[in-house]
């Protein structure tokens, strides 16, 4: 017994120790009962022997604690480890994903740069193709007049691909501006205005359901339903295009849908499409660069969304894309 303190007191000076805060305590005492037990047990004590005891019965239960001792060790150590290991492959998974921004980042650039530096000599070549065009057309041979078509359409179709490139790039920055509230009745009607000639043309039908409000930018809306509505009419089959845009609230997010009657698209090719550059038919076909629903991916992937598509051949294509709903103000 210490001086002026029991064998529970000197108990809980032990666990209040870090030196000895785990080492493993036997009880040995002669007060008998619950009380007794449970003081010593809350105390801090791994077990609790009533004397008189065996010295056999002790050394059962030091050895038992002892081997527990280890093991608890053990698993700490292992513990410790496991939560170093962690943290190292958390910070090895940081380093890359910030690697991986900043390259995506040049590349972007590099890419608005590129398209940007374009533009100047394209349209150089693009205005002295056209100036051959007018001035000689007709009057060289016929393989002349082939050649500088080709030139201008070349020229032309270049400049469009640029364009959408440098609309991809700016769709792939991410803004930190406040995004506003939204209404997609709004973004799909200036979409379908711009889209108005082409409309007339082929005799499209173009209707929407009921259409919510989100927190984004509205030029970014009004471009993604633009490059779907103008999909949809592009790639019509016989009949005149009918196109109707829809949504539906799934679990916090809005999922919209543009529905059309045109041609479809075969399974094998609807992941594809969603690729820079990705198209399914030739140029002298469906004109176009191929960038349009490559840009649609970005811009729904800004709003951590997701688009798709489901079609079959002859049989129309439906696209959906998800936005998540607008928080209450």
């Amino acid at each position: 017994m210490m001086p002026g303190m029991d064998g529970f007191a000197l108990l809980k000076a032990l666990r209040s120790e870090p030196s000895t805060g785990m080492l493993p305590v036997i009880l040995l005492s002669a007060r008998a009962g619950e009380e007794a037990r449970v003081e010593g047990i809350e105390a801090g004590a791994e077990d609790y022997l009533v004397k008189p005891f065996t010295a056999r019965e002790l050394l059962a239960r030091v050895t038992t604690h002892l081997e527990m001792s280890r093991l608890r060790r053990q698993t700490a150590e292992r513990e410790r480890d496991l939560r170093q290991d962690a943290e190292a492959a958390r910070e090895r998974a940081t380093s890359a994903m910030e690697a991986l921004r900043r390259a995506n980042a040049d590349l972007e650039q590099f890419a608005f740069s590129a398209s940007h530096d374009l533009q100047e000599p394209l349209r150089m070549v693009a205005t002295f193709s056209q100036l051959l065009q007018m001035k000689y057309g007709g009057k060289l041979d016929d393989q002349a007049d082939i050649i500088i078509g080709h030139c201008v359409e070349g020229a032309t179709r270049m400049g469009r691909m640029i364009r959408d490139l440098l609309e991809y790039t700016r769709a792939a920055t991410i803004s930190d501006g406040a995004h506003e509230i939204v209404d997609l009745n709004e973004a799909l009607e200036a979409a379908v205005e711009n889209l108005r000639a082409s409309i007339e043309e082929s005799q499209a039908t173009v209707t929407h359901d009921s259409l919510p409000s989100v927190r984004a930018e509205q030029v970014h809306l009004q471009q993604i339903f633009q490059n779907l509505v103008s999909n949809a009419i592009k790639y019509r089959g016989r009949e005149a295009p009918r196109v109707h845009v829809g949504a539906v609230r799934r679990n916090g997010t809005w999922e919209f849908s543009v529905k059309d009657n045109g041609i479809g698209i075969e399974p094998r090719y609807q992941d594809q499409v969603f690729g820079l550059f990705k198209r399914l038919h030739s140029a002298s076909r469906y004109s176009g660069t191929g960038l349009g629903l490559a840009i649609c991916r970005k811009l729904v992937e800004r709003y951590q969304g997701q688009i798709w598509v489901e079609s079959k051949p002859g049989e129309g294509a439906t696209f959906f894309f998800t936005i998540q709903e607008s928080e209450p103000a």
